[in-house]
């Protein structure tokens, strides 16, 4: 049953966060990287009873559904996108509400889902494998891509510790 909406969709991702019990318990990505579909079932229960609105964004075998306009990050064009499979390579399930994307990784929403951790990772990966020296070109210019490969060095050192033991963990 939909009440009066009495929370945010910020105040709904935090509160998920705080009752989500992921299956795989080690992994403290698992709201985003991992279980995203159970962490997003669990936020949309928590939206219904709170009547906050949102459509559900997802990715999956190179379709995005969602309704939402998609424009590259920075320093890349939607034909790189393409090239580097980064779409195609997409599983991922998301909130969208008022233009604005939310994951287990972002409470407060990020306006492009290449602002969502997880998407940003999968690209750097598939840059990193296909193009070294165009991801080396674009984090020399751009900050964004420059995080954007602390987070996904950072996430593997979590996940594979002999990957890189000197990274920080940051959520």
């Amino acid at each position: 049953m939909t009440t009066e909406n009495t929370m945010s969709m910020s105040d709904v991702i935090a509160q998920a966060l705080r009752e989500y019990v992921p299956d795989d318990e080690g992994n403290p990505f698992a709201a985003w990287a991992g279980e995203c579909s159970l962490f997003i079932d669990a936020a949309c229960q928590i939206a219904d009873e709170h009547g906050v609105q949102y459509v559900i964004g997802n990715a999956y075998n190179g379709k995005l559904e969602g309704g939402f306009e998609i424009t590259p990050p920075p320093g890349l064009t939607m034909d790189e996108v393409q090239s580097f499979d980064i779409i195609r390579n997409l599983n991922h399930i998301w909130l969208i509400h008022d233009g604005k994307h939310f994951d287990g990784s972002t409470a407060d929403g990020v306006e492009s889902i290449f602002d969502l951790r997880l998407v940003r990772q999968v690209a750097v990966e598939l840059i990193r494998e296909h193009s070294p020296e165009r991801l080396q070109d674009l984090s020399a210019s751009y900050g964004y891509w420059r995080e954007s490969e602390k987070l996904f060095d950072d996430y593997l050192a979590v996940i594979e510790p002999e990957h890189d033991e000197s990274a920080s963990f940051e959520m």
